[in-house]
């Protein structure tokens, strides 16, 4: 898994949702050298992410989100896509993969014309959807981790502060993409030509014994 492998990935994920017709907005992957001399890849700007983190209502994370172009997908619904990733040279430091639903999907629900196919869409228009965040998050570091409460990779649900279900190991733009789209776009995802399959090698397992004990996320290479 190199910065290279992910900028080359998430560049050609954004090119086959745009095809797919699922993808409206979009901010391709830029891959910069920060002034600390560790590699980016992200949207081409996370100046503004940190309100995703403060306690204050989702609507306006969101809507701040949105209104600064901090995202890397915007979709057909308006949810939000972040993919963000921090290397030294070429060793994975960290990742922060993120899904912001609309809290305005009713805008669609209440206007049949904002959905083009809504057979395809359908499953996300109905009235008793809560959206809400979801957020895969890695760290390398020793000094973060805190086994079982803290893992390496984890998803992070809700922005439930203390919400971190373990990941077996950190993941690719693929997988992400993957997992959204299977679990929350089902319709589109069976009807399409959507078939990601992410050729980058998993990094080594993130994940203790500790950790393997409680419910956790496994991916197999």
């Amino acid at each position: 898994m190199t910065r290279k492998d992910i900028y080359e990935e998430i560049n050609y994920i954004t090119q086959e949702l745009i095809a797919l017709g699922i993808s409206v907005e979009e901010n391709f992957p830029s891959m910069r050298r920060e002034t600390s001399g560790e590699y980016i890849v992200d949207w081409g700007g996370t100046d503004n992410i940190s309100i995703a983190l403060r306690n204050i209502p989702y609507n306006i994370v969101y809507d701040e989100l949105d209104k600064s172009d901090n995202y890397s997908l915007k979709l057909v619904d308006e949810s939000l896509l972040q993919f963000m990733y921090l290397f030294e040279e070429d060793e994975l430091v960290k990742h922060r993969l993120a899904y912001y639903p609309s809290p305005h999907i009713h805008r669609h629900q209440e206007n049949v014309h904002l959905l083009g196919d809504r057979e395809l869409y359908e499953e996300i228009l109905y009235k008793n959807i809560v959206p809400f965040p979801i957020r895969f998050d890695y760290s390398s570091s020793d000094e973060v981790h805190i086994d079982t409460h803290h893992s390496k990779s984890h998803i992070t649900l809700g922005h439930y502060k203390n919400c971190r279900i373990p990941v077996n190991t950190p993941v690719t733009p693929s997988l992400f993409i993957d997992f959204i789209l299977r679990n929350f776009y089902s319709n589109f995802y069976r009807y399409s030509d959507f078939s990601f399959h992410s050729r980058i090698n998993l990094l080594d397992e993130a994940i203790t014994d500790n950790e393997r004990k409680v419910l956790h996320f496994n991916i197999q290479s």
